[in-house]
């Protein structure tokens, strides 16, 4: 995968590394194992082109009355990394943000960045949808399918114009919500623990399960409770066989009030 200019380009273009006591781009840092600085040079200089691109595009009238619209879908409250430290030639990731960066974009999808998730021309255009997911199953929520179709509905609808302004969304930031955290793959040596944060809850729910089920390959459908540590919920799973399994994280009482359910991947190696 490291021969693969994609990959390069995958980097973030913000400065993130920290060394010799500063932060720095990655196509700034001599050093790191297994990245040839000259290929992180030219991912960078290719987000600059589309950054230019995008700045002529802007200024041209047709793209921006009949140009195409982006919207992210953006997934928030988990866990995620978002910095590194080059320490004695060893690259250290952390989720502690880097210096300059609002407190308020601190998580992510646990893959993506919350920063990373809206492109930069859009930072102002509040187009986002947000919802508490995991990165590998934004595209299986019901509630990303359920916006999509509702945006496709509404692109379908004639003169809202005459009667009422703009649709004014009231999704708050309140929005209660479950962030998991969990790993991508798990050792013999370490043990297969999941946990869990309730956010924004008013009332206390009893119960937080996970449903553990293996994905091409035979054996029984999990399910288990998480048991309430201080301010977080805990599960440990040491029987899961070696393989892939899909993992759902909800609350045991559903209804209106109930955030809706995490998902993730993970996988088992013995």
């Amino acid at each position: 995968m490291r021969s693969f200019s994609t990959i390069y380009q995958l980097l973030p273009i913000y400065k993130l590394v920290q060394a010799a006591g500063e932060y720095q781009r990655v196509a700034e840092t001599d050093s790191i194992r297994g990245v040839i600085r000259e290929r992180a040079e030219k991912a960078l200089l290719f987000h600059r082109t589309i950054e230019d691109a995008v700045t002529d595009h802007q200024n041209i009238a047709q793209y921006r009355e009949e140009g195409y619209k982006i919207i992210p879908m953006v997934g928030t409250q988990q866990p995620t990394l978002q910095s590194a430290e080059l320490s004695s030639g060893q690259l250290l990731m952390s989720r502690q943000l880097p210096a300059g960066i609002d407190a308020l974009l601190g998580d992510g999808d646990g893959t993506v960045p919350y920063l990373s998730a809206i492109p930069i021309e859009l930072s102002h255009g509040y187009r986002e949808s947000f919802i508490a997911e995991r990165h590998g199953s934004l595209q299986n929520n019901r509630h990303v399918l359920n916006d999509v179709r509702n945006r496709l509905q509404q692109m379908q609808i004639q003169g809202l114009e005459a009667i009422r302004g703009a649709e004014i969304s009231r999704e708050a930031a309140g929005r209660v919500a479950i962030s998991v955290d969990l790993d991508d793959l798990y050792l013999a040596d370490e043990p297969v623990e999941l946990c869990a944060r309730l956010i924004n809850m008013c009332v206390h729910l009893r119960a937080l399960i996970a449903r553990i089920e293996p994905i091409a390959a035979a054996g029984s459908t999990i399910e288990a409770e998480f048991r309430e540590v201080d301010d977080r919920w805990v599960l440990t799973a040491d029987a899961l066989p070696p393989g892939l399994f899909r993992v759902e994280v909800r609350t045991r009482e559903s209804g209106p009030q109930a955030p809706s359910a995490v998902h993730d991947l993970l996988e088992v190696v013995r």
